[in-house]
């Protein structure tokens, strides 16, 4: 039985970081000067006043209780130690929507629809321009694997995304954003030590479908699905045509992916995610997402579910590139916050330092199948852990 797609949903995000504001607090603009001060930082943050900006509405994440109902922030902010939460020493961000920037895309000739929401999520050390990408009606495989590849496309005769009738591939819309927030955030002319570690992360959950409902597995002797199927995950998430001889690589750990089953083995579990790390990630929970004999009510509840854990799943992934870019680049521009000739902001040394903290701690607070699995494969947080086994989030 072949697969059809009723439901997709896309979290697109790229992440620039600026170290130098923490150590010259002039590179920010007046208005934005709460960024690079903690005390404001914490005040802006307690008072969950909403600002409005000439091109963005900005809100802190404790607006409307949204920290205690997201299954992300919840468990990040409970890792303050104790008494008062400081959020500028956690550095949760600020999350700011674009005023009258409505993203359209082409679907000309297409049997399915898709709308985009932008958001931006804004630290003290940077930012990250967000796309929600849903995708709705009757999509193939194909069909899907080619809108992922125009989504991803760097080429640009491809340009998918229109804001304000100009139209733009992925990194033009993140391009344009982010000429936004330098514009509006920091002082012009001034050096920043921006860098771009992240240009276009993808994480794709496929929420709604009809056809068959297998177990992946790597094991060629396992009753499992078959190789075409198990392919066709892989074209998804990197919207290309792979061929058997690159499954077979991938699967012999040849070509280094990472591939969850959302619980133990030795059971009939069909749920998977599978991630390229650093460049996607793509979720099919298919015992929830298999649409058949399921009454309409029951699978808008469930894209909703899906949705949601799609979103915290980004929101996790964001969070550690984040503060992993941030430690880099502020030791690489000022050195490690723990040597005696450290040159830089006590602000910075202590970001720095509760960075360390914070990814040190975050396994523990934050548990699910996939970042269990995250966390003990990823090279660069078990780099950091090892040095980091005594640090402690002030």
């Amino acid at each position: 039985m072949a697969y059809v797609f009723q439901a997709v949903d896309i979290f697109a995000f790229d992440l620039h970081v600026t170290v130098n504001p923490l150590a010259d607090s002039s590179l920010v603009v007046k208005n934005y000067g709460y960024l690079v001060d903690p005390d404001l930082y914490r005040a802006q943050y307690e008072s969950a006043k909403v600002l409005e900006t000439p091109n963005f509405i900005i809100r802190p994440l404790t607006w409307r209780s949204h920290h205690k109902r997201n299954h992300f922030w919840q468990p990040y902010i409970g890792m303050w130690p104790v008494g008062k939460v400081d959020y500028w020493g956690l550095q949760i961000p600020f999350s700011l929507k674009p005023k009258d920037e409505k993203i359209e895309f082409n679907t000309t000739g297409k049997t399915f629809q898709v709308s985009v929401s932008p958001m931006i999520y804004l630290w003290s050390f940077g930012w990250s321009t967000n796309l929600n990408i849903y995708v709705r009606g009757e999509i193939t495989p194909k069909e899907l694997q080619e809108l992922i590849a125009s989504i991803r496309a760097v080429d640009k005769t491809i340009t998918p995304f229109a804001i304000a009738d100009t139209q733009y591939n992925l990194s033009g819309v993140f391009q344009y954003f982010s000429n936004l927030i330098r514009k509006e955030v920091y002082t012009a002319g001034g050096s920043l030590g921006e860098s771009n570690p992240v240009k276009r992360y993808l994480v794709t959950s496929l929420a709604q479908y009809t056809g068959p409902l297998d177990v992946y597995s790597r094991d060629a002797l396992a009753l499992r699905m078959p190789d075409g199927d198990r392919l066709m995950l892989y074209n998804i998430l990197e919207g290309r045509s792979l061929t058997l001889d690159d499954l077979e690589k991938i699967e012999q750990n040849k070509l280094r992916y990472l591939v969850t089953r959302h619980n133990p083995p030795d059971f009939f579990e069909p749920d998977l995610t599978l991630t390229r790390f650093d460049f996607a990630t793509l979720m099919f929970i298919q015992r929830l997402a298999l649409g058949e004999a399921k009454d309409a009510d029951f699978m808008r509840k469930t894209r909703k579910r899906l949705r949601c854990l799609a979103s915290n799943i980004r929101l996790f992934l964001l969070v550690n590139m984040a503060l992993l870019n941030f430690i880099r680049e502020a030791s690489e521009s000022f050195g490690d916050e723990a040597a005696p000739d450290y040159g830089s902001t006590a602000i910075n040394k202590r970001l720095q330092h509760n960075s360390k903290a914070m990814l040190r701690r975050l396994p523990e607070r934050y548990k699910n199948s996939f970042s269990t699995s995250f966390y003990s494969n990823y090279k660069p947080l078990q780099d950091l852990a090892a040095t980091t086994k005594n640090f402690k989030i002030s």
